[in-house]
């Protein structure tokens, strides 16, 4: 079991040695590689939120990713809209 002190720490102890936040940008990279140029963006937020790559949605990390989607998904919402995050929480 993980403990509060290891989801703290800024690197995590898997033996990786990038950040929570490269972990989280090689993640997003991959799905917007794989997915098509004129997706909508409930089909890109809907992809980027399965391939949440830390287990549990909680602490750290998940404060990492969350900042790491929304940069990510901020590029691609229509103009004076940003992307809705209701809902998309699993």
């Amino acid at each position: 079991m993980v403990s509060r002190r290891d989801l703290k720490r800024p690197k995590p102890a898997t033996g990786d040695s990038r950040t929570w936040a490269e972990q989280a940008r090689a993640a997003i990279e991959a799905v917007h590689l794989k997915l098509d140029r004129g997706c909508s963006i409930e089909e890109r937020t809907a992809a980027i939120d399965a391939a949440f790559p830390f287990g549990r949605r909680a602490h750290y990390p998940y404060e990492v990713w969350c900042r790491e989607r929304r940069s990510y998904l901020d590029r691609f919402a229509p103009a004076g809209r940003k992307p809705s995050t209701k809902g998309t929480r699993t």
